[in-house]
């Protein structure tokens, strides 16, 4: 995919979740059940960063740990939706609106950042570097990365790719990319958003090239299930080493 391609995809992508924020919002507030997993990570006086982190529906799980909480996102309509949610909160979390593939951060600054469902909307293998190797530079040394994607490959999404050949075989998509759209109350499609399925092979290859060891990479189940095929989420955490003593 060229960049001119991905830039594109970006932006409908954007546009398409500020077309459906305030739904979006009503019904995506909930914790998935991985977020439960996340504590044993987080210490009081940890800096957090929640890159892409839509809504805020991470926050609500970790804000009474003691930590110092930042949210990036591209969309500036969730940005807006969780400062008014969350203005008031004593920890006094900060939500900016940024670019995964460039954030407005100081290197080395974060002890733990998380990517929530956010690095599969990116297109292009080049971007996603782009962002991983981001989130890379703004960790300090043993911070950790803890992603969670969807998992595409579920044969729910199938009719999803299958509906993506021709933009495949017209080299405007990549092999796993597809849209999914989103569906109104009355089951009208307002949108589509722009995904990519990840293998796990493919996931390590983007944390070492931004040189993160991986230390957990699994496909997780909300419900009896087993194999990648019904497996809900990809999840992915990795550890940025420290530099050698002299």
């Amino acid at each position: 995919m060229n960049t001119q391609t991905a830039e594109s995809i970006l932006a409908k992508n954007t546009r398409a979740y500020q077309k459906i924020q305030a739904h979006f919002s009503q019904t995506r507030y909930k914790p998935w059940p991985e977020f439960a997993l996340f504590k044993k990570y987080l210490h009081p006086g940890m800096s957090v960063l929640d890159a892409g982190s839509g809504n805020g529906r991470l926050f609500p799980e970790i804000q009474d740990l003691g930590i110092h909480y930042t949210a990036i996102d591209n969309n500036a309509s969730f940005i807006e939706h969780a400062r008014a949610r969350f203005e008031h909160h004593p920890s006094r979390p900060v939500f900016m609106v940024a670019d995964l593939r460039s954030l407005p951060l100081p290197d080395a600054s974060f002890d733990v950042v998380f990517c929530i469902a956010a690095l599969y909307h990116i297109p292009s293998k080049a971007f996603r570097e782009q962002a991983v190797s981001e989130m890379a530079r703004v960790l300090k040394p043993n911070g950790v990365t803890i992603m969670l994607n969807w998992n595409l490959w579920q044969s729910r999404f199938w009719k999803y790719h299958l509906r993506a050949i021709p933009q495949l075989l017209k080299r405007e998509l990549d092999i796993g990319d597809c849209w999914i759209p989103w569906k109104n109350p009355q089951g009208v499609v307002q949108s589509e958003r722009f995904g990519h399925a990840f293998t796990k092979r493919e996931m390590r290859k983007l944390f070492d090239q931004a040189h993160l060891t991986v230390t957990t990479l699994e496909f997780t189940h909300h419900r009896k299930g087993s194999g990648g095929m019904t497996a809900n989420n990809l999840l992915s955490i990795a550890q940025k080493n420290a530099p050698p003593s002299s």
